[in-house]
């Protein structure tokens, strides 16, 4: 196997992200998900449109995404824009139940410079703001039409390693579902009036993104909260009255979606067919007795080199790597 390295990450905030053309991740989904999916990065490219126009110095990752149990075939993509990055821009469902209504939700899930506690509005300009409506036509099969609205949400740094090497971004996204209803009563003396109300699903989901630097997310979890309210409007006497809002139900918080980086930091090869690698914590272990190898980290660098006796321990920064060694380049994850 021959080691090419395609792309570099560029601008240098962007390598948070871990990006590079023709890397493969396997992901492990969670909460009311199972399974996994395999995204492969096609593209890392400046600036252009994907559903809007992102302003010069702007860097956009375009991502395949395979789910080998519904054979679903997704391409969504990763943005930088200046001050923010911006992850699952187009990915179908991601945790948000937005995102079901194909109303492509971006949400910032990181901001630079890194600054602890730092605190940024949740929604990027290329997806919708707070106070958007969507009309969603009639989802609910009453023939009145149903609509989405967002509502202002926030994302804030929780932890920051003194080397920037590991980051934990959380946030609030806050939404509301508005389904439609009209209803015939009888009122006094047999007079007729409508009463219709607006049925509310307000959506609060609590995201988490954990970042190591030069790999990318290894997680991101969606924790979910639904607030259940009725909007009464009464229509009597040719005239609507003063709504009424009243509370149904609250349901409890819920571990709705999550997506975690399969453990690819333990690249192994054993017995006749090769060396064996294997990583504990930050140093990667082989054994190959008079193997020469050569470790390349992701932008193509070649950062250590050597012959291997017995079994050798070679320490590394948090980042992925190629290791060449012997027949074949293994790749490998320091987190």
């Amino acid at each position: 196997m021959i080691l090419v390295i395609l792309s570099q990450i560029y601008p240098p905030e962007m390598a948070i992200s871990g990006y590079v053309r023709g890397e493969v991740r396997r992901y492990t989904l969670g909460g009311s998900h199972s399974g996994y999916e395999i995204d492969s990065v096609i593209s890392v490219r400046d600036g252009g449109r994907i559903g809007c126009i992102l302003l010069s110095g702007s860097r956009i990752v375009t991502i395949k995404s395979w789910n080998p149990d519904s054979f679903r075939v997704d391409t969504f993509y990763a943005y930088y824009n200046t001050f923010y990055l911006v992850e699952f821009f187009k990915k179908p469902y991601f945790g948000l139940e937005a995102n079901r209504s194909d109303i492509n939700v971006a949400i910032r899930s990181l901001k630079f410079p890194i600054t602890p506690g730092d605190r940024w509005p949740a929604y990027d300009w290329c997806g919708p703001q707070p106070g958007d409506f969507y009309e969603l036509g009639d989802i609910d099969g009453n023939g009145l039409s149903d609509s989405i609205v967002f509502l202002p949400s926030e994302m804030w740094y929780e932890y920051v390693s003194s080397d920037t090497d590991t980051v934990i971004t959380t946030g609030v996204i806050e939404y509301a579902f508005l389904y439609s209803y009209r209803d015939t009563v009888r009122y006094i003396s047999d007079t007729n009036y409508w009463m219709l109300f607006k049925r509310g699903f307000y959506h609060y989901d609590y995201v988490h993104f954990t970042y190591v630097k030069n790999v990318g997310y290894v997680e991101y979890r969606v924790d979910s909260s639904r607030v259940d309210y009725y909007s009464l409007v009464y229509y009597r006497n040719g005239r609507f009255e003063t709504p009424i809002m009243t509370l149904d139900s609250t349901d409890t918080l819920y571990d709705l979606y999550s997506r975690t980086m399969e453990p690819l930091n333990v690249a192994e090869r054993t017995g006749e067919e090769g060396p064996t690698l294997t990583v504990k914590g930050r140093r990667v272990y082989m054994r190959c007795d008079g193997c020469s190898y050569r470790i390349y980290a992701a932008d193509g660098r070649m950062v250590k080199a050597g012959t291997s006796s017995g079994e050798t321990s070679i320490p590394l920064k948090a980042g992925v790597y190629f290791v060449k060694v012997a027949d074949g380049v293994e790749r490998v994850v320091i987190r």
